[in-house]
């Protein structure tokens, strides 16, 4: 029997919530340069794992402005949740979410100082000197010895406590800021020409030298497994050289606004960001620091998604594997889906009209297609 029918197709439209935060525009940061050292750019496992943190460092600010501002990428807006304690389109986190993604919108404008050797115009210097420690008497290293409480860096007039440098510290880098100036060094020299608002950092040889695998200092995401995702988890970006990094540059893009907070033995680490509260992790180095692996993982690799309904054994299962950074390989829904769905016109059922008429009433969530056939 032939018979005439008319279809209707109907495509969904992904319909995600809107991410209602967006970059600041560029000319209202301060524009920053930076200077790297030639102890930076070595030919050996040292200099190859700088050069590589230093490109996905820079790098990672890029990925987070743009996947934080995306309306679609939910597992990395998720994973933000996480760490810094602010869901993206919530306006009542609209000023703190800004205060957050201006550091990295500030790392993403950083520029190189041309000519290399003009270090007194630089905001921003990186050395990787591991901080040898000569006397007055022959000051021939970057560091002089002052005193048992001091040491003053030569080139850059700052004075920092002996304790902190990379030879008597357990540190893998850290970073001199405002507090740390001076005007006159030991012999009288001044800062006349010096950068007012300099910031160093010195990224110590502990924190560059290979590790035992199958961590790494260098980044390489073809390097993450399934047996990495869960064994360890985003906990392998830690000892990562770009990790190391975006720490130390937001220490000095923020001039220590930025510290290791509530104290160095609590602020390093996943086991410790992960619980912290918005207001600790709003201040914490490491923190931004894991916010900007979170970007270079993704898309391909993620928290695991909690998913199941609250209460139910999957879901708790799937937050205790997210809370200890376990990671999963899922499809990439970071960009929108479009399904179809075709129904036959005279033999719906009352409630397939229930549903076509919802979709129907709101053309942002649907694209209506009519279609006739014989």
């Amino acid at each position: 029997m032939w018979y005439l029918r008319a279809s209707v197709t109907i495509v969904l439209l992904s319909r995600y919530v809107s991410a209602w935060w967006t970059p600041t525009n560029e000319d209202e940061f301060d524009d920053k340069t930076f200077y790297i050292d030639g102890s930076c750019k070595t030919d050996n496992a040292e200099g190859r794992a700088f050069a590589n943190g230093w490109l996905h460092a820079l790098g990672s600010s890029h990925a987070v402005i743009q996947r934080l501002a995306s309306q679609n990428d939910r597992d990395f807006h998720a994973f933000f949740k996480r760490i810094m304690k602010r869901t993206v389109s919530d306006p009542d986190d609209e000023d703190d979410l800004d205060e957050i993604m201006k550091w990295f919108e500030e790392l993403a404008l950083l520029r190189i100082i041309i000519p290399p050797e003009d270090l007194a115009s630089a905001d921003i210097r990186v050395f990787c000197d591991n901080e040898p420690i000569s006397t007055t008497g022959n000051p021939n290293t970057r560091l002089v010895y002052i005193n048992e409480h001091r040491v003053e860096d030569r080139l850059n007039f700052m004075a920092v406590p002996l304790s902190q440098t990379c030879l008597y510290s357990g540190l893998n880098g850290y970073t001199a800021t405002s507090r740390h100036r001076i005007q006159t060094l030991w012999d009288g020299r001044t800062d006349h020409g010096q950068k007012k608002d300099r910031m160093v950092i010195s990224l110590c040889k502990r924190g560059l030298e290979p590790l035992k695998a199958p961590l790494s200092r260098e980044f390489d995401l073809s390097m993450m497994n399934s047996g990495i995702a869960v064994d360890y988890g985003v906990r392998w970006m830690f000892g990562t050289a770009a990790h190391l990094i975006v720490h130390e540059l937001m220490h000095a893009l923020s001039d220590s606004h930025l510290g290791d907070l509530p104290d160095p033995a609590q602020a390093y680490g996943w086991h410790n960001v992960e619980p912290m509260n918005a207001l600790a992790a709003d201040q914490n180095a490491d923190s931004y620091a894991f916010v900007a692996d979170a970007a270079l993982l993704a898309p391909l690799w993620t928290l695991t998604r909690i998913g199941a309904t609250a209460g139910c054994p999957d879901a708790a299962r799937n937050e205790d594997n997210a809370k200890k950074g376990r990671l999963r390989h899922y499809a990439d829904r970071s960009v929108p889906k479009k399904r179809e769905i075709s129904k036959v016109t005279g033999n719906e059922t009352e409630q397939s009209l229930r549903v076509r008429r919802f979709l129907e009433a709101d053309p942002q969530f649907v694209e209506i297609i009519e279609e006739s056939g014989i």
